[in-house]
This record gives structure tokens, C-alpha cells and sequence, in this order.
């Protein structure tokens, strides 16, 4: 049997620091809350799926503390994508809100514009637009 898997449209992040990254979250990438508790928060994003961070001590529940980093990522080991309407107008906004990028906006021959930044955590997100046609 066939297992046909569906993307939900939901990612879950595990926050060293809820709060600090509810912060992020809310004052610095402008996302509203929609729930939570002590160990998560939850946020919809504008094309109709989730954002949960969540606690270590949650995330040590769920999926057991030896298959959770404890600690920040010094690497990426996977990356969030968000697609913005203009990739330069969401960097000039985001770096108002202090968002750092480490990778600057930059066009790439498979037809997007894309730049990179870290959340408090370490976890890397790439906003893109598409370029336009010729």
C-alpha cells in the first residue's frame, strides 16, 4: 500500500526562548498570534497554513529529549521559505524591525530573487519572488 502524503502547510520550530521568539515573530516579521500556551505559539501565515514554535520541554515530550538539539543550530539543516511580492521592499521592512540578513537579495537563473535571514534560534528563512519575465 501507497502512502500519499500531504503537505499539511504547517512547520513547527523549537525555540530555545519561547518568549524571545514570540517576539521575533510578532514585532519583527509583523505575524499575529492566533494561540498558545507556556510551550507554544501559534501563528497562521498568510497563505493558510501554521507557524507553532514550540518549547524544548515540549518538544523533549513529543518527540523524546535524545531527538531533540538542545542547543542553537550552527548550521542549517533545513530552511523555511516564504514568497513575498518583492523580495528588496520585505528586506527594507525586516531590517527596519532589525532582522539581519545574512545572504542579500540575489537573482538566480531558475527565475527567483532571494534573500536569508535567521530567526533568534538559528532556524534560516528565504523569502523569494519571482523575477520578471523578458
Amino acid at each position: 500500500m501507497d502512502v500519499a502524503l500531504r503537505w499539511s502547510g504547517t512547520v513547527v520550530l523549537i525555540a530555545s526562548d519561547l518568549e524571545r521568539s514570540r517576539h521575533f515573530y510578532i514585532d519583527s516579521l509583523g505575524m499575529d498570534s492566533v494561540g498558545g500556551d507556556e510551550d507554544a505559539a501559534v501563528f497562521k501565515t498568510e497563505s493558510g497554513g501554521m507557524l507553532i514554535l514550540i518549547s524544548h520541554r515540549r518538544a523533549n515530550a513529543l518527540l523524546g529529549a535524545e531527538n531533540v538539539s538542545q542547543g542553537e543550530f550552527a548550521a542549517a539543516g533545513f530552511y523555511v521559505v516564504a514568497a513575498v511580492e518583492s523580495v528588496d521592499e520585505a528586506c527594507e521592512a525586516l531590517r527596519s524591525r532589525r532582522v539581519q540578513f545574512f545572504r542579500e537579495p540575489e537573482d538566480h537563473p531558475w527565475g527567483i530573487r532571494t534573500a536569508f535571514f535567521r530567526d533568534p534560534d538559528g532556524h534560516v528563512w528565504e523569502l523569494n519572488s519571482d523575477l520578471p519575465e523578458e
